[in-house]
């Protein structure tokens, strides 16, 4: 999308930055959630 737009010289689509904001919000969920993987593998809770 952004390499049509650019060889275009036309604006990037608003379907663009839809898409963007949608994976933003992902990595903002997808981040912390790392984080408590990785808390988890390495301070191994007792069971």
């Amino acid at each position: 999308m952004a390499k049509i737009a650019a060889d275009c010289k036309n604006e990037l689509p608003q379907k663009y930055w839809q898409y963007t904001r949608i994976w933003e919000r992902l990595g903002i969920v997808a981040f912390p959630a790392m984080l408590i993987v990785f808390g988890l593998m390495v301070f191994k809770p007792n069971s």
